[in-house]
């Protein structure tokens, strides 16, 4: 999967300490300059990230994200931004969120789908947005949510 980010090196970075992935060196020279590749182990599943500072109108990218961010309220609230993201399932989330949690970095879930799949959503830093799904139960220190009590973000009404 490949997602423009704000910093692609500050996305695989976060992607590498917190959620355990490992760096993939990009084969071509000339694709390297303002991206970065990660994998998570053990899996065919990679993501590239490419920089939005070099290859992108930065200022209006950088803008659009903020008013993305300002919409999520700290991954408090589900917005429909959310719904563009990557899925993966893990064994466990529980490392996930004891990592998360220790570096204060926010997270929406752990929400419980009607069919017992346990979802996690993770903000990348640069801005992108991934989803964590297991069937194992999440410790009782992180408290679970069901869909009908996760907030979701409200409609814009259209001005014309």
């Amino acid at each position: 999967m490949t997602y423009s980010v704000l910093d692609s090196k500050q996305a695989a970075d976060f992607c590498i300490n917190i959620l355990g992935m490992d760096k993939i060196s990009i084969p071509d020279p000339t694709l390297a300059k303002g991206r970065s590749w990660v994998r998570f182990p053990d899996s065919g599943l990679e993501l590239h990230f490419v920089d939005a500072k070099t290859r992108y109108g930065h200022n209006k990218t950088k803008e659009f994200y903020q008013y993305i961010d300002a919409l999520d309220q700290d991954m408090t609230v589900f917005t429909t931004f959310m719904d563009n993201h990557g899925a993966i399932l893990v064994e466990d989330l529980n490392p996930y969120l004891t990592k998360l949690t220790k570096n204060n970095i926010p997270f929406l879930g752990p929400v419980r789908r009607a069919d017992g799949v346990y979802q996690l959503y993770i903000e990348v830093p640069g801005h992108m947005y991934l989803e964590l799904d297991s069937k194992k139960v999440p410790n009782k220190e992180f408290p679970t949510t069901t869909w009908d009590k996760v907030p979701f973000s409200p409609v814009e009404k259209s001005k014309s």
